[in-house]
């Protein structure tokens, strides 16, 4: 049996909103914030709640989705620790249309008035050209996945998901790059817009392929550039 080792690991480099902070600027930040800790598969808000919050996420995984006309689930994005949700409130949005909740771990969270936060910004614009340009490259981010959805087949999305997830959250040890406790099929499918059975067939694939290998909740892509 492949052994998936963890020893003498490198994060693969990712940009998020807490190292594009100084440690001044996050300290300034937890001293307005209120902390709060969401229970597994627990919600953060839901659609129709009053959005004058905004999070950062300190430990855990939010899934931000809505519900189509037939109740299915739709998973829009899956945000990490270091991440920001719930920003749409600085930009005028009064109720919440997506929901937000935890994933299979317990959320550890700063939740912060929306208008404390811009008092903070408009005090330091600097930390305002920050966290704008983090919002646009999620934005740019979100176009990618649309565009994807709308001109690639259903192989070709799930393959681009594990390469976006490689580069955000992966461990890289060599060529290989560890997905710890990943999504379930279901989710995947959710955020792809594919089917359950669609995603066990291309990861079983794949794994046929040497591509990947698959160990309880982990994913282990052999090489990354092989995947394209």
């Amino acid at each position: 049996m492949h052994t998936i080792t963890t020893e003498a690991r490198i994060t693969t480099p990712l940009i998020t909103l807490a190292n594009m902070l100084s440690e001044t600027e996050m300290l300034r930040i937890s001293q307005i914030a209120e902390q709060r800790t969401i229970p597994k598969n627990g919600y953060l808000y839901r659609p129709g709640d009053v959005a004058d919050t905004v999070y950062f996420i300190r430990q855990g995984r939010i899934k931000i989705g809505s519900r189509s006309a037939e109740n299915k689930e739709v998973i829009k994005s899956i945000v990490n620790a270091n991440e920001m949700v719930g920003e749409l409130c600085l930009a005028g949005e009064t109720k919440r249309t997506d929901f937000a909740r935890a994933m299979n771990q317990e959320v550890k969270v700063y939740a912060i008035s929306a208008l404390n936060l811009l008092r903070l910004l408009q005090d330091y614009p600097e930390m305002s050209i920050k966290i704008i340009s983090h919002i646009g490259n999620r934005l740019v981010a979100a176009d990618r996945r649309l565009e994807s959805m709308v001109f690639k087949d259903a192989r070709s999305r799930i393959v681009e998901f594990l390469i976006e997830c490689a580069g955000n959250t992966g461990i890289k040890v060599g060529y290989e790059v560890l997905l710890k406790q990943f999504l379930t099929h279901q989710e995947i499918a959710n955020i792809t817009a594919t089917s359950r059975q669609t995603v066990t067939t291309v990861l079983n694939d794949l794994k046929k392929l040497n591509l990947i290998y698959i160990y309880r909740k982990n994913i282990l892509i052999r090489d990354v550039s092989k995947l394209h």
